[in-house]
């Protein structure tokens, strides 16, 4: 049974995420979207809390963005450590924290903090220089590309991030110059 759905206040994306999610945790996969991630997470949620109330579900959705954002703040610090040293990283994560528009899509319950989350980690995994990190990277790409479309810019910003980090004195510099 569906849920009857309230016309509130609110964006009419996070309606769309709450009805999707709402239907998936009800065991209703007939609509599904082409972006799926954000309402697939938020359905667990749902799962255990129960109400008759559409405001609820969008203000469990709201803490469940507000969360994602916080612990992406972590994520931007060991990102940025790849770079500059502790300090410095301290303070990119310091400044991403207090970012207003950061502040803003948090509130909004839309996609933008899990596709920054997905997106950061994964180019943090990439930056290991390892296989599995590349490959476990390449997984938070994917799930970025199926958060927000505009994941299809993440393997370029990769390429980038090898060119910025490996120098121009390596041999798999120049194979990714003649890739490209």
């Amino acid at each position: 049974a569906s849920a009857r759905y309230e016309i509130i206040d609110r964006s009419s994306g996070s309606i769309i995420f709450f009805r999707e999610a709402y239907n998936f945790s009800n065991g209703e996969f007939g609509e599904l979207s082409r972006r799926i991630l954000w309402p697939l997470i938020i359905s667990f949620v749902f799962i255990f809390f129960k109400s008759d109330n559409i405001s609820n579900y969008i203000d469990i959705m709201q803490i469940m963005s507000i969360f994602i954002s916080s612990i992406t703040i972590p994520v931007v610090y060991f990102f940025a450590k790849h770079f500059v040293r502790n300090k410095y990283a301290f303070i990119a994560a310091g400044l991403f924290a207090i970012e207003p528009n950061i502040i803003n899509n948090s509130n909004f319950t839309l996609t933008e903090p899990l596709f920054i989350f997905m997106g950061i980690l994964s180019l943090y995994f990439v930056l290991k220089f390892n296989l599995k990190g590349i490959i476990i990277g390449v997984i938070f790409m994917g799930l970025a590309f199926d958060t927000r479309l505009n994941a299809i810019i993440l393997p370029f910003i990769f390429v980038l991030v090898l060119i910025f980090k490996i120098r121009p004195k390596n041999e798999i510099f120049k194979s990714i110059i003649i890739g490209m």
